[in-house]
């Protein structure tokens, strides 16, 4: 997790949604494209002598800015368990998860929940939030309700209060 963390100073100077290049640069992923995956949500291929992530075009934008960190995840891991940056993983839940960790990271970084304030127009207490503020969070950092929901509840600890009818 501090590797991806390291990452994550590259973003820093932009405005959410962050743009991913600078990683994707330092990975040497040369093009994110998207078209119909089947089953899978993205994957990395070699085209040309090139990586490239491909991301399903079946899903959101959102959906994708969140593949493609979940796929720069796998990447980061191959390097910190000494494999080949692109190594073909297996679907191991284990590995998925940590992916999934690090492409949360990577999408909404650590400093980035930190500045959440009324000041920025978002209404957040430091261990609280409501589905619609979820909702407006998840819009001002370029990802799905759910992606933001997983990376307060799961590695933030901060639970969601119901909204009053």
């Amino acid at each position: 997790m501090e590797t991806a963390r390291s990452f994550s100073h590259l973003l820093k100077g932009q405005n959410p949604p962050f743009s991913l290049a600078p990683i994707l640069n330092h990975f040497g992923i040369y093009e994110v494209r998207t078209r119909i995956l089947y089953p899978e949500l993205a994957r990395i291929i070699f085209y040309g002598g090139h990586p490239i992530i491909e991301v399903n075009s079946l899903f959101s934008e959102e959906n994708h800015r969140f593949s493609v960190g979940h796929e720069l995840g796998h990447v980061i891991l191959n390097e910190a368990n000494g494999k080949d940056r692109f190594a073909i993983s297996c679907d191991i839940k284990e590995e998925e998860e940590k992916a999934d960790i690090i492409g949360r990271e990577l999408v909404i970084p650590s400093w980035a929940v930190s500045f959440l304030t009324p000041r920025n127009g978002l209404q957040f207490q430091k261990a609280s939030m409501s589905s619609l503020t979820l909702k407006n969070v998840a819009r001002y950092f370029g990802v799905g309700a759910k992606v933001m929901r997983d990376r307060l509840v799961k590695d933030f600890g901060w639970y969601e209060i119901p909204n009053k009818k």
